[in-house]
C-alpha cells in the first residue's frame, strides 16, 4: 500500500510539472481561479482580540528567602495568570506573586529532578529592598532548581543560589526558596 501511495505522489507531482502539450516544450498554462463566492447576505465572521491562553495549573504558591547584602522572606501566596506549564520536555513560564509586587518566575524548558539556571532554564524574582523593588535573574547557573513532581497537572520544588547579583550589581545575596502548583 506504501509503494502504491508513492507511485501516486510521484505520478501526481510529474502531472503537475507537465504542460498542456505534454511534452515539457510547450507553453504553460496554468489551471483556472477558482470561481468567486457569491454573498449570501450572512455577515462574516469577526476576529476578537484574545489573550494567551492559560495553562492547566490554577493554584499555588512560593516562598524566597534572601541573606547577603539583603535580607528577606517573601510569601508569594498566587500563581499568577496565564500560566504555561507541559511536563517535560515542554515549554514552561510560572509565576508566583503577592499583591505588593514581589514575584518568583520560572520560564525555559520544563525538566525534572535538579538543575542549574541556564539560557533555558531562567529563575527570576523580584523582593522590596530599603529602597525599592530589587531584581534578581539566574540564567548562568548561580542557581540550582529542583522539579519534584514534573506531572501534567501538579509541579513543585526547590532552589538554591550562590552569590545571586541584581539586576544593577550592586546586591549580592544567598537566596533559597520552594514553589508548587497544582489543577
Amino acid at each position: 500500500m506504501r509503494g502504491t501511495v508513492a507511485v501516486g505522489a510521484v505520478l501526481a507531482a510529474l502531472a503537475v510539472g507537465c504542460t498542456t502539450t505534454g511534452t515539457g516544450h510547450g507553453e504553460s498554462v496554468s489551471p483556472p481561479a477558482p470561481a468567486t463566492p457569491t454573498s449570501t447576505g450572512s455577515p462574516s465572521p469577526t476576529a476578537t482580540p484574545s489573550s494567551a491562553p492559560d495553562g492547566p495549573l490554577e493554584t499555588g504558591g512560593a516562598a524566597v528567602t534572601l541573606s547577603g547584602d539583603l535580607t528577606a522572606q517573601v510569601a508569594l501566596p498566587t500563581l499568577a495568570e496565564p500560566d504555561v506549564w507541559s511536563s517535560p520536555p515542554g515549554p514552561m513560564a510560572l509565576t508566583w506573586d503577592e499583591p505588593g509586587g514581589q514575584s518568583l518566575t520560572l520560564s525555559g524548558a520544563s525538566f525534572t529532578s535538579r538543575a542549574s539556571t541556564s539560557g533555558d532554564r531562567v529563575l527570576s524574582f523580584v523582593v522590596d529592598g530599603p529602597e525599592g523593588p530589587v531584581g534578581f535573574s539566574s540564567s548562568g547557573g548561580e542557581c540550582v532548581i529542583t522539579i519534584t513532581p514534573a506531572l501534567p497537572d501538579n509541579m513543585g520544588g526547590v532552589f538554591t543560589c550562590a552569590s545571586l547579583t541584581d539586576t544593577t550589581g550592586t546586591v549580592t545575596v544567598e537566596a533559597r526558596g520552594n514553589f508548587a502548583a497544582t489543577v
